[in-house]
């Protein structure tokens, strides 16, 4: 299983729909550093970029300030790093700031 997330811009006056270059992938293994950071990825889903920011920025700062206890959530199987599931978060925020009226899709 894995967090797929890509961003959709709507365009009220056309009832049209246009999906951004940026769909980004995570797998679930690193729920568990995302849930004590305080975040639940699939929540995100259909919400507005600009308020995924206030959803995603603590969760990213708190990873970043608690690395050694992130590291050590890191599935034995080896399937998902810290420094992969902090570059997730660091790519859906990029995204957000640049189109801040667009929805996120989480497919998780």
């Amino acid at each position: 299983m894995s967090y797929d997330v890509s961003f959709r811009r709507c365009f009220s006056d056309t009832e049209g729909q246009f999906y951004l270059a940026e769909t980004f992938n995570m797998t679930s293994n690193v729920g568990p550093m995302y849930r004590v950071a305080g975040l639940e990825i699939g929540n995100l889903d259909k919400m507005l970029t600009k308020n995924v920011i206030a959803k995603v920025q603590p969760a990213y700062d708190y990873m970043v300030a608690h690395s050694h206890e992130m590291r050590t959530l890191e599935p034995a199987n080896g399937w998902g790093k810290y420094e992969d599931a902090l570059g997730f978060l660091q790519e859906i925020l990029v995204t957000c700031l640049a189109h801040p009226e667009c929805f996120v899709e989480v497919s998780v």
